[in-house]
């Protein structure tokens, strides 16, 4: 017998997560982002799941780039801009 398959998608998820975090901040750095936006916004603009979207904001207010809001939104912090 042999152990089944590791799934790719694990290996390759952090790497995309890394990758939609950076997309955000460049956007954000341009100009392209508001200051405060909603998950739905950042739905539409990288074509990502609310689950996604969600998961990269947790991790980038972890890191005080940004901090949640009421309902859905999301507001960039000053200072890292």
């Amino acid at each position: 017998l042999s152990a089944p398959p590791v799934a790719q998608a694990d290996e390759t998820a952090p790497a995309d997560e890394d990758q939609l975090l950076t997309r955000i901040a460049h956007d954000r750095q341009r100009g392209a982002l508001a200051d405060e936006v909603s998950e739905r916004d950042l739905m539409q603009t990288y074509g990502e799941t609310r689950a996604t979207i969600k998961q990269a904001l947790v991790r980038l207010a972890d890191l005080g780039i940004v901090e949640r809001r009421l309902g859905y939104r999301w507001k960039f912090q000053d200072a890292m801009w």
